[in-house]
């Protein structure tokens, strides 16, 4: 005799002498073994790649997430998410999750962007006009806004990459292509 207690606390005995008692006992469990289980999922949300291999879990217990093979251009992976747009939790690849469902993981992706601040280059002295620095997406061609900034007595030649200009000119209007953020300083 073999006792065998179900998650819902009742219990079956079993002759294990009984081949057909045996069998649909076993068919039993394997179906509401079956209603038990979720499947988990991962959605590239835009990004390219082999799918990833769905998971299935109990009902109450825990999976380690898979990691990340899905790539997007310019963008870098975040994490897992729910939710397609990335609001509520973002789980990270290799962390503990328990679904309450069938669910679908979204990738999460964040714009890779470098930032291109502008200097006026004047010291002490007093200069007209602003320009903010500007976020764009790193590795990717990008025009250089045209020079706001005045200084009396001084007329703007280019933008240099060091302040003492001895580093890589760029036009007014000039195509910019960079993997850092960098400061551009008028001379």
């Amino acid at each position: 005799i073999l006792i065998v207690e179900t998650t819902d606390k009742y219990e079956i005995i079993i002759d294990v002498n009984n081949t057909e008692l045996t069998a649909q006992i076993r068919d039993y469990f394997e179906k509401i073994g079956n209603n038990n289980k979720y499947t988990v999922s991962y959605d590239k949300n835009g990004g390219t790649g082999e799918k990833i291999e769905e998971q299935e879990i109990r009902k109450g217990f825990s999976i380690k997430l898979k990691e990340n093979t899905y790539t997007k251009t310019n963008y870098e992976f975040v994490g897992w998410s729910e939710n397609k747009n990335g609001e509520g939790e973002i789980y990270q690849a290799g962390s503990k999750y328990t679904p309450s469902k069938d669910t679908t993981l979204y990738a999460i992706w964040k714009q890779d962007v470098v930032t291109i601040e502008f200097n006026a280059n004047a010291g002490e002295d007093p200069v007209e006009g602003t320009m903010e620095k500007i976020a764009v997406p790193k590795n990717t061609n990008t025009t250089i806004p045209v020079n706001a900034y005045e200084r009396e007595g001084y007329s703007f030649i280019k933008w240099n990459t060091k302040e003492d200009g001895t580093g890589t000119d760029y036009e007014n209007g000039a195509t910019i292509n960079t993997d850092k953020d960098i400061v551009l300083y008028a001379q």
